[in-house]
């Protein structure tokens, strides 16, 4: 599934939610998406105006560093 593009915005109050931030939003569980034959799990996390948003798990993980860096 394709990862969505940060810096996600709250459809309610239209507050740009950066990658790095997004953990620390309220996350209030996770459910299963299943689009075809590709199945994950997605986070549901309240802005702080109190709207739900969700994302890809795999879109919340961190990216390793490039190789010259490690």
């Amino acid at each position: 599934m394709a990862a969505p593009q940060w810096p996600k915005k709250c459809p309610n109050c239209n507050r740009p939610i950066r990658k790095q931030s997004w953990n620390k939003l309220d996350l209030k569980g996770t459910m299963p998406m299943t689009r075809g034959r590709d199945s994950e799990k997605i986070q549901l996390r309240n802005c702080s105006c109190g709207s739900t948003l969700a994302v890809p798990e795999s879109a919340t993980k961190k990216s390793d560093p490039p190789s010259s860096m490690k």
